[in-house]
């Protein structure tokens, strides 16, 4: 991990980002202000691997004068008044993803039930940055880069505990963790992007708090939103599949989240979400696993993934080489990686030669059906599917004629 002193240039390339190009006139028209990288990009920065969100926090100025300022600077959407986040593309730069701008904030949990929404926060452009860095979730997500000083701010050891690859919540761990419950799955999901470990009072509190997962407030609805557990689930199951069920296992998330599913987890360094959970539920009932992933609002291709355990669990025998055409090669770029990983070489064959089959143009189509009178229906469908799996398989092609007399 190449961590590095934090006024290095090279570690810290933020100043020469076109993204942040603005940022000096700002401070030009702000003299009192002060802006600062936080949270992921510093994070990324410090292990010298590519930055993706950049958030940054704006302290000395009034949201209304830095909401006016950005508006004349670009495109600006206020992501939630009760936070005082700015979502803001700039002019100069517009192809460039939206970049999270906010007042320092402090957040109180009213209800400490571990609804994320169940927060009280206030924003104040005077509070010193380490009061804001100080209500995250964990120390490595805990450090802020001072554009005028171009130093590393960092109250709660979170470089460190990077150099160490140890997760730790900042402040009590049972306090922080019960404000807001998906930090249960962020942890573990730090933990296996960074290849890290979570310190025991961290790990205790995930242990004691998992349950809340499946909680629900007076009116029935979900503390943490499915669709919350399930892009946690994805971005950790991408980072490291059987490190993920690990931990989720040992600390009994699993029991909330798919308890009596018997998921499959790959051990290889496969990275698309949909092919990861389609290898997950390889041995799974198909209807209860795609019932599942809806459930949790996962975002990968649930079609695909139906098709592919439909292969796995049946095998492509069964199906004539137009059916295999019609209804799995629209799925090929899933299904053939599927195949491969689960070595189910003879369907894999069976797909790449139609495949390449496929190249060729039906010999006959609906319309000829259509111009001979014939009306759409199951005969419709059966005459198409012999004459193109024939082409499809090198075989002689029946006529339509010959078809007819068969069948009569």
């Amino acid at each position: 991990m190449p961590l590095q002193h934090p006024n290095n240039h090279c570690l810290f390339p933020f100043k020469h980002l076109t993204a942040l190009v603005w940022v000096d006139e700002l401070l030009k028209h702000y003299p009192s202000a002060n802006v600062y990288v936080v949270g992921g990009a510093v994070r990324d920065a410090l292990r010298g691997v590519p930055l993706h969100d950049l958030d940054l926090v704006v302290t000395g100025v009034l949201m209304k004068d830095l909401a006016e300022w950005l508006q004349s600077h670009g495109i600006v959407k206020l992501e939630g008044s009760r936070f005082g986040v700015f979502g803001f593309i700039p002019y100069a730069n517009p192809r460039n993803p939206k970049i999270e701008i906010a007042l320092p904030r402090t957040e109180i949990s009213t209800q400490q039930d571990g609804g994320y929404k169940n927060f009280s926060v206030q924003s104040d452009p005077f509070l010193p940055i380490e009061e804001d860095l100080r209500r995250r979730d964990f120390t490595v997500n805990a450090m802020a880069w001072e554009w005028r000083t171009e130093t590393l701010i960092d109250p709660c050891g979170g470089e460190q505990d990077l150099k160490a690859r140890i997760i730790r919540a900042v402040g009590d761990p049972l306090a922080r963790l019960k404000e807001d419950s998906t930090r249960i799955l962020r942890a573990i999901r730090f933990a296996c992007a960074l290849s890290a470990t979570i310190e025991p009072k961290t790990w205790h509190a995930i242990e004691t708090l998992a349950p809340r997962l499946a909680h629900t407030d007076s009116h029935g609805r979900p503390l943490v939103a499915h669709q919350m557990v399930g892009q946690e689930l994805l971005r950790m199951f991408v980072a490291d599949p059987p490190r993920a069920y690990e931990l989720l296992t040992f600390a009994h998330v699993n029991k909330v989240l798919w308890d009596g599913l018997p998921l499959a987890v790959p051990k290889t360094s496969v990275t698309d979400p949909t092919l990861i959970f389609a290898l997950c539920g390889k041995d799974t009932d198909p209807p209860r696993y795609d019932a599942w992933l809806k459930h949790w609002r996962l975002a990968v291709n649930r079609k695909a993934i139906r098709v592919a355990l439909l292969v796995h669990q049946h095998g492509l025998q069964k199906f004539s080489s137009a059916e295999i055409e019609r209804t799995f090669l629209p799925h090929r770029a899933l299904l053939v990686p599927f195949l491969q990983e689960t070595k189910n070489a003879r369907a894999a064959e069976r797909l790449l030669s139609v495949f390449r089959a496929s190249a060729l143009p039906p010999i006959l189509t609906g319309d000829d059906l259509l111009a001979q009178g014939f009306s759409p229906g199951p005969e419709f469908r059966r005459l198409l599917d012999t004459v193109r799996s024939a082409e499809l398989d090198g075989r002689p092609i029946p006529s339509l004629h010959q078809l007819l007399a068969k069948e009569s």
